[in-house]
């Protein structure tokens, strides 16, 4: 019984995401920014309306304003904000701190942003 209540326990902390090629480039998006903030500069004309996942766009939108008000975007800043202005909005700490670690380059930040911004383009 011990055996079983550990696999729950396991599957419970793994986290799934899509895989489609959408949704890796919007977590591109976001994974630039939260490890490098200066990366917004790149994809200004991005708005939370580009992404198709509902939580990715609520998560760029904190990212914005964060950095809007001087403060630092990271993932703990992002799940603070998103707790205290939208409450009954659920964003995995997991999941912010899985995009956090993500490996992408942060030079490509614009790139990844423009095929978000142009239909039909997939990162």
């Amino acid at each position: 019984m011990a055996g079983a209540a550990c696999g729950i326990a396991q599957r419970r902390r793994s986290v799934n995401y899509e895989n489609d090629l959408q949704t890796r480039g919007e977590q591109r998006v976001l994974a630039c920014l939260l490890q490098r903030n200066e990366a917004l500069c790149h994809c200004m004309n991005l708005t939370p309306c580009h992404f198709s996942h509902d939580q990715h766009g609520m998560i760029f939108r904190a990212i914005r304003a964060l950095l809007s008000q001087g403060r630092v975007a990271d993932e703990w800043s992002v799940f603070a904000f998103l707790r205290e202005v939208y409450p009954r909005y659920h964003v995995s700490s997991v999941y912010l701190i899985a995009l956090r670690h993500m490996a992408v380059h942060t030079s490509n930040c614009g790139y990844y942003a423009s095929k978000l911004q142009h239909a039909g383009d997939r990162p």
